[in-house]
C-alpha cells in the first residue's frame, strides 16, 4: 500500500485529506495512513470481535474511528457474511477460486447483519467529511460496495482496491469489472500490482486531476518573508546550501524546501530584519509525504531574539499547503521581528513555505 499511497502523492500530486478504509479487520495499514493522511481515517469493520482489536489499535490516533458495520449496495439489506478462519477473508460472498488457492481457509460461521451503502454510512456518521481516498478491501464485494457509493465518489480523488483478474468468490467482481464501472465515472487504473494467482491492488485515480488549478488563498497585505534570512536547528542528508532560506522562497512546491536531522525539538526561524505588525502567517506543509511531522508545531515571536512568545500550538493537528489547506495562524497586527517554528518532541522538521503578511508599509 506504501507504494502505491506514494506514488499517487508524488506523481498524481493529490493531498490525501481524509480516507474511507471498509474492510479494515484490525487497522494493520494505521502507519501508513498516518503517515500520508491530513484529517480523517474512517475504518469500516463488520465482525464485531475484529472490530474491537481494530477500536484499540487506533488509541492515541489524532482523528482516527472506527465503525462496525456491514457495507453492501443497499440499505438495510440483510446480509449473510462469512467469517473465515483466518478471518482476512471473511466476505459477503462464497468461496469460489479462493478454495483452490487456500485450502486451508475455512468459513467458521456466518453472521446475519443489517448492510448499510457508503453513501448513507457518510451522512449519517460524518457529514460534514469530504473522503477524497476510498480504500477496499471487502474480499470480492469491491463493485457491490461502490455501487452504495455513488454519491460519495464524485468527492473520491482516488480509490485503492483489492482486484482479482478472475473470480475469487461467487459472483466476485474482476478488475475489468471494475474498470468498467469506474472509467465512465472519472478514474483510470494507474497503478496495478498482481501476484501469481492473479489478484492483488489497483489505485484508480480521477483523470481530471491535473486539470485542476489550486484554490486560491486570500490574504491581507504583503509576504514580508521572501528573501529574508533563515536559519535552522540542524542540517539533514537532504540539506541544500543555505536550506533554510528554501522555505522563504515565494515558491509552492508541495514538497519540502528545507530539512532538519532528526532530534530533539526541532526549528526553523525567519529575521524579518525590523520590527513589523504581523498581520498573518500561513505555513505551507508538505503533502506529498509524511505532512504529519508537522502537527506538533508551535510558533514563537520576538522582537529582540532573547525573549520569545508562543503564539500558536498546532496540538498535534495535520494541516496541508499548496493544496490550499494551509495553516493559517491570525495575529491581527502583533509587532514581531522574528518568527521561529519549532516541534515538539523528537522528530525531523521539514515545510515547503512560511509566508508572513503584514499590512504595515
Amino acid at each position: 500500500m506504501q507504494e502505491a499511497f506514494d506514488y499517487l502523492t508524488r506523481t498524481f500530486g493529490v493531498s490525501v485529506r481524509n480516507i474511507l478504509n471498509i474492510g479494515a479487520h484490525e487497522g494493520q495499514e494505521r502507519n501508513i495512513f498516518k503517515k500520508y493522511c491530513l484529517g480523517k481515517v474512517v475504518f469500516v469493520e463488520a465482525i464485531p470481535a475484529v472490530y474491537q482489536r481494530l477500536s484499540k489499535n487506533i488509541e492515541g490516533y489524532t482523528n482516527f474511528h472506527a465503525v462496525n458495520a456491514v457495507c453492501a449496495d443497499q440499505d438495510n439489506k440483510i446480509v449473510n457474511f462469512n467469517i473465515a478462519s483466518n478471518e482476512e477473508s471473511s466476505s459477503l460472498l462464497d468461496f469460489s477460486k479462493h478454495k483452490e488457492f487456500y485450502p486451508n481457509i475455512k468459513f467458521n460461521s456466518t453472521l446475519e447483519m443489517k448492510a448499510i451503502t457508503v453513501d448513507t454510512l457518510i451522512s449519517n456518521k460524518f457529514p460534514d467529511t469530504k473522503f477524497n481516498v476510498l480504500v477496499l478491501d471487502t474480499q470480492g464485494a469491491e463493485l457491490m460496495v461502490l455501487r452504495g457509493a455513488l454519491n460519495s465518489i464524485s468527492e473520491v480523488d482516488a480509490i485503492y482496491t483489492e482486484v482479482s483478474e478472475t473470480p475469487l468468490y461467487e459472483g466476485s467482481c474482476t478488475l475489468i469489472d471494475l474498470i468498467k464501472f469506474l472509467e465512465p465515472r472519472g478514474f483510470g487504473l494507474k497503478w496495478l500490482k498482481i501476484n501469481p494467482h492473479m489478484f492483488g491492488d489497483g489505485l484508480f485515480v480521477r483523470n481530471d486531476l491535473k486539470t485542476r488549478s489550486a484554490p486560491i488563498i486570500e490574504t491581507s497585505g504583503r509576504n514580508i518573508a521572501i528573501g529574508k534570512p533563515a536559519k535552522q536547528s540542524s542540517l539533514s542528508a537532504y540539506s541544500k546550501p543555505n536550506d533554510a532560506c528554501g522555505a522563504v522562497s515565494g515558491v509552492r512546491t508541495g514538497r519540502f524546501n528545507f530539512c532538519t536531522e532528526l532530534e530533539d525539538n526541532p526549528w526553523w526561524e525567519v529575521d524579518l530584519g525590523a520590527l513589523h505588525e504581523i498581520f498573518e502567517i500561513l505555513i505551507f506543509n508538505r503533502i506529498d509525504v509524511a505532512a504529519y511531522r508537522a502537527s506538533k508545531l508551535k510558533i514563537y515571536i520576538s522582537n529582540d531574539g532573547d525573549t520569545w512568545s508562543l503564539v500558536h500550538d498546532q496540538a498535534g493537528r495535520t494541516f496541508g499547503g499548496a493544496d490550499g489547506h494551509p495553516l493559517r495562524v491570525r495575529l491581527n497586527k502583533t509587532p514581531a521581528r522574528i518568527v521561529r517554528l519549532q516541534l515538539e518532541g523528537r522528530e525531523y522538521f521539514h515545510l515547503d513555505q512560511v509566508e508572513i503578511y503584514s499590512t504595515d508599509q
